[in-house]
């Protein structure tokens, strides 16, 4: 078995790419190429320990290993995920980064929109129908429940949650509090600290027209034999593949709904990290009001 010593499970969409570019400048640490491996969610994952193995083949001089694959900190695959992590490694470290969960959604609404076609999926363009149609990006954003299965299976003090709003504004700070809880030297300096990795506005989505066009019978075959990156490429030339370069629209009749998936989570969540109730501006504002910033 590779010896790693942390993971990075999650959230999905919280800022994990960027997170581990960072930790990855620090030369006690290797993070693959390859960030999100999905080694232990695989059924065959014990088969295939000498793939894994690769992955760390040029971590150099770094005594620090790890990845950070977010199908760990998914409802459908934590379970399974972290008792074989435990099992294996149990006395891994674990960093979570959480964000506003209002701006997760639509993060996550985004990737749905932009990947959709690899995996032949129709997102709608309304959100409240793509969260119902995916249950999972709701699910996903329930950090205290993503977060509590791995408490059960680990010691607190093998658990670092950070938060994508503190490491934006605070970086040296964040990363500093990162380096101590890996147990590397904290004052090595890291490049590029204001990166911003697998942001939402590098995210396309099919125009309405092109949505017909790939659920045509003639014309959906020819164009699924097109790799998606050359399709991303040409036909966002001729506008029918589109950036998300306006706010997601909500309707107001979509927030109790949305309140009562996530209200009791993100209270417990936030009173766990020790941040005030009014700590996330968009989700507070949709507790206290009508409206969506």
């Amino acid at each position: 078995m590779q010896p790693i010593s942390f993971l990075v499970p999650g959230f999905s969409k919280c800022g994990t790419t960027t997170l581990c570019s960072l930790l990855d400048q620090h030369p006690d640490i290797h993070i693959p190429a390859l960030k999100e491996p999905n080694f232990f969610c695989k059924d065959d994952y014990n088969n295939l320990w000498y793939q894994y193995q690769d992955l760390f083949a040029k971590s150099g001089a770094a005594r620090v290993l790890g990845e950070g694959s977010t199908f760990y900190s998914t409802a459908e695959f934590e379970v399974r995920v972290g008792q074989r992590v435990q099992r294996h490694y149990p006395d891994i470290r674990l960093i979570f980064i959480a964000r506003d969960p209002i701006n997760r959604i639509e993060s996550s609404f985004r990737e749905f929109h932009h990947s959709g076609p690899r995996f032949g999926l129709d997102t709608p363009f309304d959100i409240e129908q793509a969260l119902r149609k995916f249950p999972g990006i709701i699910n996903d954003t329930q950090y205290w429940s993503r977060l509590n299965n791995y408490r059960n299976l680990f010691p607190e003090e093998n658990i670092h949650v950070l938060f994508l709003e503190d490491l934006n504004s605070r970086t040296d700070a964040e990363l500093e509090t990162c380096f101590k809880f890996l147990g590397v030297d904290p004052g090595i300096p890291i490049e590029g600290l204001s990166r911003q990795l697998n942001t939402g506005s590098s995210k396309l989505y099919d125009s309405r027209l092109l949505r017909k066009i790939r659920n045509h019978r003639f014309t959906g075959i020819p164009l699924s034999k097109i790799p998606v990156a050359r399709q991303d490429k040409i036909l966002s030339r001729v506008g029918l593949r589109r950036q998300f370069d306006q706010p997601v629209s909500w309707k107001q009749e979509t927030k109790q709904w949305l309140l009562s998936q996530l209200q009791d989570e993100m209270s417990a969540f936030l009173a766990y990290a020790g941040k005030p109730p009014d700590y996330w501006p968009r989700y507070y504002q949709l507790l206290h009001s009508d409206t969506l910033l």
